[in-house]
């Protein structure tokens, strides 16, 4: 068939876009052509011109819009965003705490809270203003017409593409200009990134959620979401954002948290507590390992647990330790990994001097310190990206483990991956419950009304995917405790694991439902003994040798001082904050300088300081009124400061307390 002159002229126009897109890209926006433009993709990606000049997209020989008029389709799609947007919204504003009195974090929440525009607002309420958009996440480029059009109709100021191949972008460079776009992103110090499907979906989405992070968390909770097209992994990545961004605000940790691990690292270490080094591993067809919690669904395989004992290590899970002792089962490492006296105190709730005798405990660095000293033998394990590591910065030959939370089932089963053991047995990691008045074991501590932690039933809970059965419920935590624990399983799916869940409790991706009727295990090529005296050779206190605390300990406060001093200037350029506009950039400005602070004083001050941000970001979207606005930032700036000024004074404090 003949081409037209009509699609000769449109096809010179793309070649010659093209050579100016690529060149202005490779000149002005370099890093754009090596994470994008210079990789290569799966897809076999092409551009049709009919006769008539318009053109579309091919994969393959399939057009990805099914019409005869794509650019009709474009504009329409965009009409309809422009009528009705996406929205990414969540109310993310301070609430009155009680009970904390002395805890930095809390107490400067409260303030917050008690700020007079939060009797003002309607706290479930958003104020839209589609002039000003300070992220737009957009599922799709295809021919990128709604790129362009974004940017030249709005006010925006970060924009992240979500596509599942690097081929799907290359095509935009001859349809729009991008010299408009960067430019106009770049102009109010704003960014575009893409994030683009690796091959587990899970990897690319908490990449997405990382980059929200670079830009700053707070513009997660008030989004624009542009859909271009739909597939698995787009709407994967949109409901996740939808339904689960709400548990990345809650994992931020807080201050005083930090100071917490810096405290109780060194009274470990002043306590000579053996270190978890990491380098003696058992091979993969060594022995198995048991993870046992407390879910619910424990009742129902406890059993198979006590049989099996001789024939696999095990690890128990925080409270699920109350029951292994009504069993008669001692485990072989119990695991903890929270930093408050809780978990002294839930031990000391269930202590038996005779069974505890025979306990060994294998906690976090910066757990509480006397709950090492109620074992017969206990260890640290070192958490990755925790404040308390800064006492181990010159020790290199001592493993981190990262992630080990939210729960304790992240700890343990990376202390097993650790260790080595590539054959996994998931018992009463329910990760949610049948019955939400159910929600643990039988014959656990969560059993007595009378422990200080008990709760009678979960308030915010939903519906997952369940293991045995259609669905569960679950809340966040435990949802969030699941998705961790499935991208932990994921960096070992090559290395040979087998993970089984005998848990009637949500699905785990990346294990194998496995009904207890069908449970076997042969006996193994070595006893347990054997296995747990090659084991121990990994906990060792040769570290007392190389570091020194107190010299850390003192370095530490003086640079978190000096953080301290560089934020409080940069905080008081929020006084100067006049709209929206002022206030993204601000804050965009504010969090590149935490993003890129040495890793102790960015872990120490991003959590605070991500919530407070959060709390000032997400109430202007609930105000009415510019002097309300411009009280409101004022108000809350004051707040911060004074925040940041009493942190110098709570690090001055840490040598009296150490």
């Amino acid at each position: 068939m003949a081409v037209s002159l009509k699609a000769k002229k449109v096809l010179k126009e793309l070649e010659e876009r093209h050579k100016k897109n690529f060149d202005y890209i490779v000149k002005k926006y370099y890093p754009l052509y090596e994470v994008i433009l210079s990789k290569k993709g799966k897809l076999d990606v092409s551009i049709d011109i009919k006769n008539n000049g318009e053109i579309n997209l091919l994969v393959g020989s399939n057009p990805v819009l099914p019409t005869d008029r794509p650019l009709e389709f474009y504009k329409k799609q965009f009409e309809d965003f422009v009528k009705n947007p996406g929205l990414l919204a969540m109310s993310t504003l301070p609430s009155k705490v009680d009970g904390y009195d002395g805890v930095l974090h809390f107490e400067t929440t409260k303030k917050f809270s008690q700020l007079p525009i939060y009797s003002k607002i309607d706290r479930n309420s958003i104020v839209l203003d589609m002039k000003t958009m300070p992220l737009v996440i957009v599922f799709g480029v295809g021919l990128g017409y709604h790129l362009q059009w974004l940017v030249e109709k709005f006010d925006v100021y970060h924009i992240i593409v979500v596509d599942i191949d690097f081929e799907l972008i290359k095509p935009s460079l001859y349809t729009i200009n991008w010299k408009k776009i960067l430019d106009s992103i770049t102009s109010k110090k704003g960014s575009i990134s893409f994030i683009i499907e690796t091959e587990n979906p899970l990897d690319g989405i908490m990449a997405l959620v990382n980059k929200i992070k670079q830009l700053h968390p707070a513009f997660g909770t008030y989004a624009f979401v542009y859909e271009h097209y739909e597939n698995d992994f787009i709407n994967l990545a949109k409901d996740y954002l939808k339904d689960r961004y709400s548990e990345v605000i809650q994992g931020f940790g807080f201050f005083d948290d930090e100071i917490w691990a810096v405290e109780h690292t060194y009274g470990n270490i002043k306590n000579k507590i053996p270190v978890y080094y990491g380098n003696y591993k058992v091979g993969p067809d060594t022995m198995p390992a048991f993870i046992v919690a407390s879910g619910p669904s424990l009742d129902e395989t406890i059993d198979l647990v006590k049989e099996h004992k001789d024939k696999a290590v095990i690890f128990s899970c925080g409270t699920a330790l109350k029951r292994l002792m009504k069993e008669g089962i001692v485990p072989d490492f119990h695991v903890e990994i929270e930093r408050t006296k809780d978990t002294y105190d839930k031990l000391m709730y269930q202590y038996d001097e005779e069974y505890f005798k025979n306990l060994f405990l294998t906690a976090a660095s910066n757990v509480y310190p006397d709950t090492f000293l109620l074992t017969g033998k206990s260890a640290m394990f070192l958490k990755g990206g925790d404040s308390g590591m800064l006492f181990f910065e010159n020790v290199k030959n001592i493993e981190r483990l990262e992630p080990v939370n939210p729960t304790v089932t992240n700890g343990a089963t990376m202390l097993a991956l650790s260790m080595g053991f590539r054959e996994l047995y998931f018992f009463g990691t329910d990760f949610g419950f049948v019955d939400p008045k159910k929600h643990h074991a039988s014959k656990t501590v969560y059993e007595d009304k009378d422990f200080f932690a008990y709760k009678e039933e979960f308030e915010n809970y939903f519906e997952v995917k369940g293991n045995f059965r259609e669905t569960v419920y679950t809340e966040p935590i435990y949802d969030y405790s699941r998705i961790v624990l499935e991208s932990q399983l994921s960096v070992f799916k090559n290395a040979g694991l087998k993970a089984f869940n005998l848990s009637d409790g949500a699905y785990i991706n990346g294990t194998t439902p496995l009904k207890k009727e069908d449970f076997k295990l042969e006996t193994p090529k070595y006893t347990k003994q054997e296995v747990l005296e090659f084991l121990y050779k990994n906990f060792r206190t040769d570290y007392l040798e190389i570091i020194n605390p107190e010299e850390s300990l003192k370095k530490y406060v003086e640079e978190s001082k000096k953080t301290a001093d560089q934020l409080i200037e940069l905080h008081q350029k929020l006084y100067q904050v006049k709209d929206k506009p002022t206030l993204i950039q601000t804050l965009t400005e504010i969090n590149h300088y935490i993003i890129n602070l040495p890793l102790q004083q960015h872990t120490l001050f991003r959590g605070s300081l991500w919530h407070f941000h959060t709390y000032i970001y997400n109430t202007t979207f609930r105000i009415v009124n510019n002097e309300d606005f411009l009280t409101f930032i004022k108000d809350a700036t004051d707040i911060v400061l004074e925040f940041l000024e009493k942190s110098k004074k709570t690090l001055d404090k840490i040598y009296s307390v150490c």
